[in-house]
């Protein structure tokens, strides 16, 4: 949001003219107030300002927010469960719809013609999900019934949580249950279960607590395998991370990886990248499809995805520069200086990781 707000002071400044841009100077105003009010509250996080978002609609004003285009590239922000990125930085159309709903089903609302006031590529979804809210009470969130303790309630009631039918209960389910080791049965069992469902949600989530287990569990090992195959590309790429973090990236695992790379979808492509550079002697069948995602992202810029394919280069040959200069020297040599450049930034961080 245009200008700033010192949390010493109370001051705010706008750097935004209201007669200049009227919308985005309201929308600007109202957040930093509300930001105010949360810091005041001694909210912990009133810095980030996707929450500060969150709690403008909660307090009904969330309107302004509307007009202006928070996140303009939602392809950014693909991991529903906060593997990558948290908070997100603003609040899509997608998670604003939904949270003008939720707000309005948690003010007990039954008229809606506020909803008026806000463009159509909200207003419809929006909609959708206040009817969906009215109809199934399906939400962990009802402030009405003063739940707040919940989130500090112990594991057992965790798992009667994740027991429910309720998709958000789930989910919030999954989110705070711990699967620490494999004596944790019941714990264990319950996730198990949750990676066999068929809902897309539950199963991310499900995916993104098992990835958090300490040691690898061969069931969930099993499951995660399983799930590799699955038609769904963010539960694909999802299921690959969390192998790759339990350390169990196998033979099997690495096929899948190669035709990952493959992929039309950059989170997937950096999924099977991450999941192969987790291994330092890989099979030959891998650099084919290496060395043509490798340099399609020369041929489209993607200087990020050059420095990660150099790294892993760097892993898994003997002689990086010479593996690149051969590759690239027939069909192209006009990227073979960009190569380069992102070995020796990756040397350079090798180098600062050592000195640490």
């Amino acid at each position: 949001m245009p200008g700033e707000y010192d949390p010493e002071t109370r001051k705010i400044t706008v750097t935004t003219e209201l007669s200049d841009e009227p919308v985005l100077t309201t929308a600007a105003v109202v957040h930093h107030v509300v930001r105010d009010l949360l810091c005041q509250q001694k909210f912990e996080y009133h810095h980030l300002p996707e929450f500060v978002d969150l709690a403008v609609v909660g307090v009904g004003l969330g309107v302004p927010l509307s007009q202006i285009n928070l996140v303009n590239e939602k392809g950014l922000f693909w991991d529903t469960t906060e593997w990558e990125t948290f908070p997100r930085p603003f609040l899509d159309q997608q998670d604003l719809a939904y949270a003008l709903a939720l707000s309005a089903w948690a003010r007990g609302e039954t008229s809606w013609s506020w909803l008026d006031a806000v463009p159509s590529v909200i207003k419809k979804p929006a909609q959708k999900s206040l009817k969906y809210l009215l109809k199934t009470n399906d939400s962990f969130f009802r402030p009405q019934e003063g739940r707040a303790t919940k989130l500090t309630q112990d594991q057992n009631a965790w798992l009667e949580t994740v027991a429910q039918n309720s998709i958000s209960e789930q989910i919030i389910g999954l989110r705070y249950l711990q699967v620490t080791s494999d004596s944790d049965t019941r714990q264990l069992s319950a996730l198990l279960d949750k990676l066999r469902s068929d809902n897309p949600a539950v199963l991310l989530n499900a995916i993104n607590n098992a990835g958090a287990m300490k040691k690898a569990n061969a069931g969930v090992v099993d499951e995660l395998n399983l799930l590799l195959e699955n038609r769904n590309d963010q539960i694909r790429a999802k299921a690959m991370f969390a192998l790759t973090r339990l350390a169990a990236v196998d033979e099997g695992v690495i096929k899948f990886a190669i035709k990952m790379l493959e992929s039309h979808s950059k989170f997937v492509i950096y999924a099977g990248l991450l999941g192969l550079s987790s291994v330092s002697d890989v099979p030959s069948s891998v650099f084919p499809a290496a060395n043509r995602a490798f340099i399609r992202s020369l041929q489209t810029c993607d200087y990020e995805f050059v420095g990660l394919f150099v790294s892993a280069f760097q892993q898994w040959v003997d002689d990086p520069e010479i593996y690149l200069q051969n590759l690239l020297q027939d069909d192209s040599p006009e990227y073979f200086e960009i190569a380069m450049e992102a070995l020796t930034s990756a040397r350079e961080r090798l180098v600062e990781l050592g000195a640490e």
